[in-house]
């Protein structure tokens, strides 16, 4: 009775509920703090995201689950300095934090460019995955720029992935970076470079590229 109780409250968004709810996410019964924090999620005011912070272990990922589930009820501004704080924080579950970092994308599509890029470039693996993938789907006509731009400053495996990613969204402005890709040191950059123009429109210089790469065998030794 009291877990249905608890689940009603989080249906219902019943706002004066979140101060008993906060006492009973803490509670030892693990049932009963589980339904709390999700009601605490459901109901996602102001309120319910600082009670859901000021949980000892606030990073834990049922509790991160929640906050991302009071998405849909809090101010935008909100929303996004939320998702920035969860996507920040290391001691959050690597695929919670890449969920969170691909809101803000969503949440602030002025500054989608800047995020994408910084994070193709930083540590963390997973939000880089998850920029990796965004490439494609972006449409903002100076993401393929500010890429190229970047392409060659970056690790090996980073790069043979975003090439990848630029072959598929199929921008032509990305050749000369890819061309350039294709000269590279590592042999997985230049098999992904190599490929990336077989398939992308280019020009009569890239087509004479690869008749040379060919001619010279450069393209089995990067396999």
């Amino acid at each position: 009775v009291r877990i249905a109780m608890v689940q009603s409250l989080g249906y219902r968004r019943t706002e004066s509920a979140v101060p008993r709810l906060a006492k009973l996410a803490a509670v030892d019964d693990a049932r009963l703090r589980a339904e709390a924090l999700v009601s605490l999620g459901e109901i996602g005011t102001t309120d319910a995201v600082a009670a859901l912070d000021a949980i000892p272990d606030s990073s834990a990922p049922e509790v991160v689950e929640a906050k991302l589930a009071s998405l849909g009820h809090l101010p935008n501004g909100e929303s996004l300095k939320l998702c920035e704080s969860i996507a920040a924080d290391a001691r959050v579950r690597p695929s919670l934090r890449a969920t969170a970092f691909k809101r803000t994308i969503e949440l602030d599509p002025k500054d989608a460019v800047a995020r994408i890029v910084g994070a193709i470039g930083g540590d963390d693996v997973d939000c880089r995955r998850v920029a990796v993938g965004l490439i494609n789907a972006t449409g903002d006509s100076s993401l393929v720029s500010a890429i190229c731009d970047k392409l060659s400053s970056w690790p090996v495996d980073t790069k043979a992935a975003v090439i990848g990613a630029l072959e598929r969204k199929g921008d032509a402005s990305a050749v000369p970076a890819i061309v350039e890709a294709a000269k590279d040191g590592d042999p997985s950059v230049r098999l992904a470079a190599i490929d990336a123009l077989g398939r992308l429109k280019g020009n009569a210089g890239v087509a004479e590229l690869l008749a040379s790469i060919a001619a010279s065998g450069s393209l089995d030794e990067g396999k």
